[in-house]
């Protein structure tokens, strides 16, 4: 509004918000308007609400499709839903689609299935009318749209139910899928959902899924369930999925998911699968673990170290993970192999990865690590080279400080101190030396009156072999 030269501008405020508060009740009046027209619209009220059913009138099912989307509209307020009878709902259901055979009716019923199979207290009423086996019935010729919607239904159903899932196996649905060989996410979700239950489905079961899960190739949905096929540990499988494999593998620099996928042969039983991608991998790790070093920078002083973050929580815990299971799968190999990659392993970035995330500022990566290095130590522990070459790894000794502060846990403390005991017991001066400057024998000292005897007896046999340094340092060789 424009102001008049004649207007005082007390008098120009009041109009001004005189006219503010007419458009406010104006925008009011149009909202209760437009509410009371949808209401007027709306068959369903909450007097026969609970009478609510569906039955054919014989037209081209308008009135019923009307109701159908009515039902899901008052099925999404939680407080309209309680009122719903959920099961003269689904029995008139099942009756309208016997009657007729009109397509667009089935569609919308389908998608009413869909919006109750997303509550737990619904999908057992539609599991005791067989929906999934009608819902299965169907699937051959509709549009995709509706196949789709039919699948996460199923999905969602089946999701942590056991015996429903090896009811739905038993028809021919895979079959069915396969035939249609539509790739998409809700194809990849079902398929998720038939993979991850336990007991696993049959060999042959998982053997006829694979051919459609190899066309996901590196698609979210695909590494999902090519994971799933890993954790089953069976060689038959290994074998029909090593193609798939290799493309993932290509893509794990770039990919979270296809790393994890990665990780997965290392967490589970997969010798055949080892003996071919440990290579790849090892160089995989050997990527990360530049760019972690590159990442994590340290600030150090005498009283703190910093840590400055720029590499993502998540890939860091994988990196860990992987790292972890990897060592522990070379000491399942046959000695000499094991020895050889134990010879590129521990001087590499990987332990100077490891030794930084301990300097990070979550707790739980620092603790993670630890996990690894201890774990490490413990492999090497009688390996006098190994020992060396770790502890001439860039800012080793810092980590005991940061330890200390961190690890609070009995069996933590208890690892920290036979990770000490493992150093000092291979008699090495530079190792009593660095430990002296640090004070860590009079950090270990501490646990001398602890509660926990095992602890109490490491700490011993820690500052028993500090002390006899101390008496003789002659003893002991570089």
């Amino acid at each position: 509004m424009f102001r008049k030269k004649s207007d005082s501008l007390a008098e120009c405020c009041k109009t001004r918000e005189l006219s503010i508060n007419t458009l406010r009740m104006n925008k009011r009046a149009s909202l209760l308007k437009r509410k009371r027209v949808v209401e007027d619209e709306c068959i369903i009220t909450d007097r026969n609400i609970g009478e609510l059913g569906l039955n054919y009138s014989g037209d081209n099912g308008n009135d019923e499709i009307t109701i159908i989307q009515q039902i899901i509209q008052c099925f999404q307020n939680e407080h309209i839903k309680q009122q719903l009878n959920i099961n003269k709902i689904i029995q008139d259901s099942i009756n309208l689609i016997k009657e007729n055979n009109v397509n667009s009716i089935k569609c919308q019923i389908i998608q009413m299935y869909y919006h109750f199979s997303q509550d737990k207290n619904t999908i057992e009423i539609m599991k005791k009318f067989g929906i999934h086996f009608l819902i299965i019935e169907f699937l051959p010729n509709q549009n995709e749209d509706t196949y789709n919607t039919s699948l996460n239904c199923l999905s969602n159903m089946i999701n942590d139910d056991i015996q429903l899932r090896d009811e739905v196996i038993r028809t021919k649905l895979i079959e069915i899928i396969l035939a249609k060989d539509i790739i998409n996410n809700s194809v990849g979700y079902l398929i998720e959902t038939l993979l991850k239950g336990r007991p696993f489905i049959s060999i042959n079961k998982v053997c006829q899924l694979i051919p459609l899960i190899k066309k996901f190739k590196v698609v979210d949905e695909g590494i999902i369930c090519t994971r799933l096929l890993l954790s089953m540990s069976n060689e038959t499988i290994d074998k029909k999925i090593i193609s798939n494999l290799q493309i993932i593998i290509s893509q794990a620099t770039t990919s979270l998911v296809c790393f994890q996928c990665i990780g997965t042969i290392f967490a589970t039983e997969h010798p055949f699968l080892i003996s071919l991608f440990i290579k790849p991998t090892i160089e995989i790790l050997f990527y990360y673990a530049t760019m972690i070093c590159d990442s994590l920078k340290i600030k150090t002083s005498k009283s703190n170290i910093h840590l400055n973050l720029l590499v993502d929580e998540t890939l860091i815990r994988t990196y860990l993970w992987i790292v972890e299971n990897l060592f522990v799968t070379v000491c399942e190999l046959d000695k000499k192999e094991a020895y050889s990659f134990l010879l590129i392993l521990i001087p590499s970035k990987i332990i100077s990865s490891i030794i930084l995330c301990i300097f990070n500022q979550s707790i739980n990566i620092c603790k993670e690590a630890f996990s690894t290095i201890y774990l490490i130590i413990t492999i090497i522990s009688n390996i006098p080279q190994f020992i060396i070459t770790l502890i001439n790894t860039d800012n080793f000794f810092d980590i005991f400080e940061i330890l200390f502060i961190q690890l609070e846990e009995s069996n933590e403390i208890y690892h920290l101190l036979e990770i000490i005991l493992i150093l000092v017991s291979s008699q090495n001066i530079q190792i009593i030396s660095k430990l002296n400057e640090r004070n860590i024998f009079e950090q270990v000292d501490s646990f001398i009156t602890s509660n926990n005897t095992e602890i109490v007896n490491l700490a011993e046999d820690i500052l028993r072999i500090e002390h006899l340094y101390n008496f003789n340092s002659d003893e002991f060789e570089l």
